[in-house]
């Protein structure tokens, strides 16, 4: 859900800005506010890549907390 999310989020930012044009950068119209927020979360919060990857890895075993519970056993 992280991932779709992300990617939903990005893509409708830069789809505002794309519907403003020119004036969708300025400090004028707050759909700026919107793309500098969503690049900000994915650099911050990981992109849609870092969730998938790391579902897959959680739903494969291939995490280090996976490896932690098979050395246990």
């Amino acid at each position: 859900v992280k991932g779709y999310a992300s990617d939903a989020y990005f893509f409708n930012a830069g789809c505002g800005i794309q519907l403003h044009g020119g004036v969708g950068f300025t400090s004028e119209y707050d759909i700026q506010l919107y793309f500098k927020r969503a690049k900000s979360t994915e650099t911050f919060l990981g992109g849609s890549d870092f969730h998938r990857a790391r579902l897959a890895a959680l739903l494969l075993d291939d995490s280090p907390l996976g490896q932690q519970k098979q050395e246990r056993a």
